[in-house]
């Protein structure tokens, strides 16, 4: 039997991450029909069995961002010149790999999102950034590049988005493969569960609880959810996640005199009970491909309030599991609580969410990516005989 030997990219790798958790999954089913000799380009592997892949650590250099950024692409360029493999799959944007898996989204987009909240200079200054330019322009290099067979998306709108700014690039290419979530260990909470969470945070029984779950609290919109709460008082707010701003976020709520009826309690290694305590996700995101967190809220039985800039909003149906809204409308998301101001209703979007979330199990998703693996792996045997 061919031993394929394949190259996974991923510069900073732990296994306990959510694409490191993709890959782990995928690989296992791999190699029960392939023989496989599998290697991880990094920079940095966090893990104390490394003996499941062969580690090429790549070296650090740079000073800057942007040297940073464009070191690590060559080192990788570099070592696929240097010895051959079968198929690379990178997570990151290096050109030359054959499969490239969009988890970041189109950056393009992300710059053109920022621009049309920035102040016209802000804008200059994003799109003239060294850095900036430098992501674009390995983004460009990597969807044109003659090896590219696959762009696995997780959600249409980053398809459509790809095919927006880099129009030739054959449509045939690019997958969509929505995320999937372990519906085993995300469950429909339960009603002890909710009442233990809140009397630990000091909320009462009948009270409206927002979350919010995620760091890089900017791209999460939530000062978006902030202002929308400032307008619906009965509402209170539980924020999962850190933000290296989050000082700012917090004089925020001063100023919005939210300071009581918002809970910052950080990142949580469980956060199926702060789930269980709330009602809505509030997730009015400015850019986000498909986040988990909308799977894990759904499937805890939370009801999701999502923008038009979020792949998963196309999970949906509104007023049915949840609400889309537009990116960074704080009246409309404060119109939608008003509106939600009842326990009866909550529920009902909560169990309807449950229901969509069960339609995104991790075993779904992992079949569909070995289902492309194998269609590449046996072109390529064939090829080869």
């Amino acid at each position: 039997m061919h031993k394929f030997r394949l190259a996974i990219i991923r510069q900073s790798y732990r296994p306990d991450g959510g694409a490191e958790r993709i890959i782990e999954r995928m690989l296992s089913q791999l190699q029960q029909r392939y023989q496989l000799d599998i290697s991880l380009l990094t920079q940095k592997w966090r893990s104390e069995d490394p003996s499941a892949m062969n580690i090429i650590r790549l070296p650090k250099r740079g000073w800057t961002r942007t040297g940073r950024f464009t070191s690590f692409i060559t080192e990788c360029r570099e070592v696929l010149q240097l010895r051959h493999f079968d198929i690379v799959q990178s997570h990151e944007r290096v050109p030359g790999c054959q499969i490239y898996r969009a988890g970041d989204g189109v950056h393009q987009e992300w710059i053109d999102i920022r621009c049309k909240a920035s102040s016209r200079f802000k804008c200059k200054t994003l799109r003239a950034s060294p850095f900036h330019r430098a992501v674009i322009a390995a983004e460009r290099a990597l969807f044109y590049h003659q090896d590219l067979e696959a762009v696995i998306c997780n959600s249409r709108q980053i398809k459509n988005e790809i095919l927006f700014h880099y129009p030739e690039i054959p449509q045939s290419r690019i997958k969509v493969i929505h995320n999937g979530i372990d519906l085993n260990h995300f469950s429909r909470s339960t009603e002890i569960q909710r009442v233990c969470t809140r009397t630990q945070l000091g909320l009462l029984p009948d009270d409206p609880v927002l979350i919010s779950v995620g760091s890089g609290f900017y791209r999460k919109g939530v000062a978006t959810t902030l202002q929308a709460l400032s307008e619906t008082p009965a509402w209170k707010l539980i924020i999962v996640g850190r933000d290296k701003e989050q000082k700012r976020y917090q004089n925020l709520c001063d100023e919005l005199g939210l300071g009581r009826r918002v809970f910052f309690v950080g990142v949580q290694q469980d956060v199926r009970p702060f789930y269980a305590a709330a009602d809505l996700l509030a997730h009015p995101a400015m850019y986000d491909p498909f986040p988990n967190v909308v799977l894990e809220a759904m499937a805890s039985g939370v009801g999701v309030i999502t923008s038009d800039k979020c792949g998963a909003s196309e999970v949906i149906e509104e007023g049915e599991n949840g609400f889309v809204i537009p990116c960074w409308d704080h009246l409309r998301l404060s119109q939608i609580l008003e509106q939600c101001n009842d326990q009866e209703m909550l529920r009902q979007l909560g169990g309807n969410a449950h229901q969509t979330a069960m339609h995104f199990s991790v075993e779904r998703m992992t079949d569909s990516l070995v289902s492309l693996y194998e269609s590449i792996l046996q072109k390529r045997k064939v090829s080869s005989e």
